[in-house]
């Protein structure tokens, strides 16, 4: 072990951070485009050298040596650049299935059960009637979360929120440990406080504002490719492929349920199971086939299992990984083996 993480086991304790955290190779190009070097943020962190492969896999101690290091050296227009939606040119699990979601507060709760799944970064959500606050944490709260994340965060929140409703939501408080500066108050849009908390509190009102799916910018990474294999589905049955469309859209979400569906097309769960009982399928068929076709495409992303698990709509990954041994007859890994 190096020395960072060696002062991180000595507070947290040895073994209680053992998640596995990726920095994908788009995510090293979009740092190298904004002028950080990734191999020298790895040496002054004096993490492994792993650029050789796919993705950089870390735990999650040494994952935050990596942030704590990266925090030192980014600037705040690269800070700005990573916290705005437009700007990331990969496809981002996490914002997908929240600029899926109909609202900003059905957005902002899948965002935060996400979160809790993958790791690193906890997020806590207060009601209080007509605010929610919003809050962070390093998945050991005994560990700060260094500026450069916790910042971010907010700032991303904000940027999904915006881009989803398509108005500039203003913040009713932005406050955390550090400073701002100019350019990330700018991007808030009112002025931070200091505190030694962090908080963001949104107006529940501006949550409940409709999304609109158009913009949605991650969308446009699975678009085509999920048109092609829906094409082939059902040619022929005009309200299956209605169905099937709003399910493309719905499950990531995780708002999928008959009734929810049913509602999206203006019909009774009834009358859409009749309906669907007439081109002879059923609603589950079409959940199945949706999340299979789904499935495929996230593959082709190199995702994590936890990520496509979540985003198809299991809960469970052991669940999701026996769905899909049902699909191929292979285990994940079996199948990996096979299409290289």
């Amino acid at each position: 072990m190096n020395g960072c993480i060696n002062d991180l086991a000595v507070q947290v304790g040895l073994g209680v951070m053992i998640m596995k955290l990726m920095i994908t190779k788009q995510f090293q190009s979009f740092l190298q485009e904004l002028g950080i070097n990734i191999r020298l943020v790895l040496q002054k962190a004096q993490l492994p050298n792993k650029l050789w492969q796919e993705e950089l896999t870390y735990n999650a101690q040494e994952y935050y040596c990596f942030i704590a290091t990266l925090d030192k050296l980014i600037t705040d227009e690269a800070l700005l650049a990573l916290s705005r939606i437009e700007n990331i040119k990969k496809f981002v699990p996490a914002f997908f299935a929240a600029l899926a979601s109909p609202d900003g507060l059905t957005a902002l709760q899948r965002f935060s059960k996400y979160k809790s799944l993958i790791g690193p970064v906890k997020v806590q959500l207060e009601d209080s009637g007509d605010e929610i606050s919003v809050s962070y944490a390093y998945c050991s709260s005994q560990l700060p979360l260094p500026r450069m994340l916790l910042l971010q965060e907010q700032l991303l929140l904000l940027s999904l929120l915006r881009t989803g409703t398509g108005t500039c939501i203003l913040p009713y408080e932005i406050s955390s440990p550090y400073d701002y500066g100019r350019l990330l108050e700018k991007e808030a849009g009112i002025l931070p406080k200091k505190t030694d908390y962090n908080r963001l509190v949104l107006s529940k009102a501006d949550l409940e504002k409709p999304f609109i799916t158009e913009n949605n910018v991650m969308w446009y990474h699975l678009k085509l490719s999920l048109n092609q294999q829906l094409s082939q589905l059902h040619s022929d049955d005009n309200f299956t492929q209605a169905v099937q469309t709003e399910l493309l859209s719905a499950i990531p979400s995780g708002q999928f349920s008959l009734a929810m569906i049913a509602n999206r097309l203006g019909l009774s769960a009834r009358t859409l199971q009749r309906k669907l009982a007439a081109e002879d399928t059923t609603f589950n068929e079409e959940v199945l086939h949706m999340q299979k076709l789904m499935t495929f495409s996230y593959l082709d992303l190199s995702m994590s299992v936890d990520e496509i698990a979540y985003l198809v709509g299991y809960s469970e990954k052991s669940s999701f990984l026996r769905a899909f041994k049902k699909w191929t007859g292979k285990t994940l890994k079996q199948y990996k083996e096979t299409a290289l």
